[in-house]
């Protein structure tokens, strides 16, 4: 019997590595399911195709808007989409997806960090230094 719900269709992709059983567990789920969403998500990440990725993040923090490391995996993919096209859109939203992942996790060094950068290339040097700071402050090493 083959399995039919969408969180044993997660698991098996995972365990075979096919992206076809995390479409599979999507449809199954009506487009429901934040694992088959965030499964294709990294594997378009690891992959290296940003639009993709942020097409399938945006999927996740729909479903669960608290998901702090899929808010920071979405900044991450709308920076490096950034250096290939629409810059100043793709840093504005990858500020956004960080600023939406410092709400969840205010101690998140890395996410103040990678915020403080989008600020700078945006042109914006005192939200910059501010985000810089509160990534320091996080992580004084």
């Amino acid at each position: 019997q083959k399995p039919d719900h969408p969180r044993l269709l997660c698991a098996l992709g995972d365990l075979r590595d096919d992206a076809t059983l995390h479409e599979r567990a999507w449809t199954k789920s009506e487009c429901r399911d934040w694992r088959a969403a965030r499964s294709l998500a990294r594997r378009h990440m690891n992959k290296g195709r940003w639009s993709e990725a942020c097409a399938w993040y945006d999927e996740t923090v729909k479903i669960r808007p608290q998901a702090s490391q899929s808010w920071f995996d979405l900044g991450c993919c709308r920076m490096r989409l950034a250096d290939v096209s629409d810059e100043k859109a793709q840093l504005g939203k990858a500020a956004r997806a960080f600023s939406r992942c410092v709400q969840h996790e205010p101690d998140c060094g890395d996410a103040w960090a990678n915020l403080a950068a989008c600020r700078l290339r945006s042109g914006q040097a005192a939200m910059a230094k501010n985000a810089l700071d509160r990534a320091v402050a996080t992580r004084p090493e």
